[in-house]
């Protein structure tokens, strides 16, 4: 978590802002693992949480990176300068970047605050250990504010130096506003995703 946040928040790409950011999401993912006890309980809901975690990371990873390809028609090296006056350019794909970063960020009512919310509730149940990476996870959540709202703030505050329209592919589009409904969705009723934590191999065993 710590790592990829501090490393993430030196960069001025957008790809490998996301990859760094990848490396504290997957110690978010991960966190559930540590909490693993001799209490059945504890242990169904860690693992639970943890395969949660891991479906939303995919819809809003798969909805950022469908965004990047768009963008990456436009600029080879996409900084996050280059999505200056997006929301004027491309508005589609623009809402749709503003929803997965905010998402990432784990800001509601996005399906990124429930897995994280999902997570620090069993590490605060844990107890011992679990309180400490909470506390480390929150942290490091607040940390990551800074460059997943970046990416907005160039879209929505900053001038472009041309307002020449992005046209995306419409395949990508789709996908960009599929997950984008999928994020917001499972924000506003988390419990669309409750059914699936029990079918997993770990969880039910």
């Amino acid at each position: 978590m710590t790592i990829g946040n501090f490393v993430a928040l030196q960069q001025r790409q957008v790809v490998r802002l996301l990859a760094y950011s990848s490396i504290a999401q997957a110690g978010y993912m991960l966190l559930p693992f540590a909490l693993v006890s001799a209490n059945p309980v504890v242990n169904q809901d860690a693992f639970a949480a943890a395969v949660t975690y891991i479906l939303i990371y995919a819809v809003m990873t798969l909805g950022a990176f469908a965004v990047v390809i768009a963008m990456a028609r436009e600029s080879r090296g996409l900084l996050i300068t280059d999505f200056a006056g997006l929301s004027r350019r491309a508005p589609v794909i623009a809402v749709a970047m503003t929803v997965f970063m905010v998402s990432l960020a784990g800001i509601p009512p996005t399906a990124g605050f429930w897995a994280k919310f999902l997570v620090f509730q069993v590490a605060i149940q844990r107890g011992g250990i679990g309180t400490a990476l909470a506390i480390i996870m929150v942290v490091n959540s607040v940390v990551s504010l800074s460059y997943y709202l970046a990416v907005p703030k160039q879209m929505l505050f900053v001038e472009a130096e041309h307002e020449r329209p992005i046209v995306a592919p419409a395949l990508v589009t789709a996908v960009a506003v599929l997950a984008t409904v999928a994020v917001l969705a499972v924000g506003v009723w988390p419990e669309l995703l409750a059914h699936f934590p029990p079918l997993s191999t770990l969880v039910g065993q």
